[in-house]
Formats: structure tokens, sequence, C-alpha cells
């Protein structure tokens, strides 16, 4: 597996940055992370997503798929959130593997596992139009 960084500069070299890809109907995207916010579990929809191989993602980080445009604000409401048990929606534009993105309207939840350890389920659909433009320019830096 890619060294996460070494991804990243890659991504923010790839000419292909600001080019959207639509997010496939009928999909929905399904994660699980453990509490250190690695994938621990994935589905197809994900793959066919991102691009990305099911041995680039066990055990990678989630910030894999952080576009470079969203704040870090972003990521600090989540964690706040679902790190005391509550749920988080929002758009998020994730990052593929090319340097393409899609918009995805996620919700993130923590899941108790096994008695004692914390899981975290994320689930991703396709938003509309309307959820972008105002998720846009809520989370990003800049509104492309």
């Amino acid at each position: 597996m890619q060294n996460n960084n070494q991804h990243l500069v890659n991504i923010m070299n790839s000419p292909h940055l600001d080019k959207e890809y639509s997010f496939l109907d009928g999909h929905v995207i399904v994660m699980w992370l453990n509490q250190s916010g690695v994938l621990t579990r994935i589905n197809q929809s994900l793959l066919d997503m991102t691009g990305y191989q099911e041995s680039d993602l066990i055990g990678a980080s989630y910030t894999l798929f952080i576009h470079p445009d969203f704040s870090d604000s972003v990521y600090t409401d989540v964690w706040n959130k679902v790190g005391v048990g509550k749920r988080w929606k929002g758009v998020v534009k994730i990052l593929r593997k090319d340097g393409s993105y899609f918009w995805g309207l996620t919700t993130i939840m923590a899941i108790q596992y096994q008695h004692y350890q914390i899981r975290y389920l994320c689930a991703v659909r396709k938003p509309s139009r309307k959820q972008i433009i105002l998720h846009r320019e809520k989370y990003c830096f800049s509104n492309k």
C-alpha cells in the first residue's frame, strides 16, 4: 500500500484534481473504521466509486479520501460529534485514487462492538445538487 502522504503529494500534482466523477446511481458506500480511523471493512460500492482495490484500503486511514479543498474543521466537527456518540451527517467531497472527486451524502456514527470496543460506521449516498451547493459553501476552502 502506498504511503498516504506520498499519495497526497501525487494527487496534488495530478492534472485531474478538479474533475468531478458522477456518483453511480443505486450505489451506497459502506465502510467500518476502528477508533483510529482505519478502514476495517468496506463494500464493493466503495471500490467502484473510488477506483481502489480492497488490498489498497483495508488497514488504510480514512484520510486517503480527504479532498484538499475541504477545511479541517469538517473533520474536527465529525470526530467531536461521533466521539461522544452522536451521529454526523453532511455532504463531503471525496477524493478518488485517480485524483478526481465525487460528492457524497455521508452519515457517520459510533457503534459499540463486542461490548467494549467502539467502531464507526460510515454510509455514503448520492446527494442532490442543492445539498452539494449548500455544503460546498460551508466546508470548502474554494467554491469550485
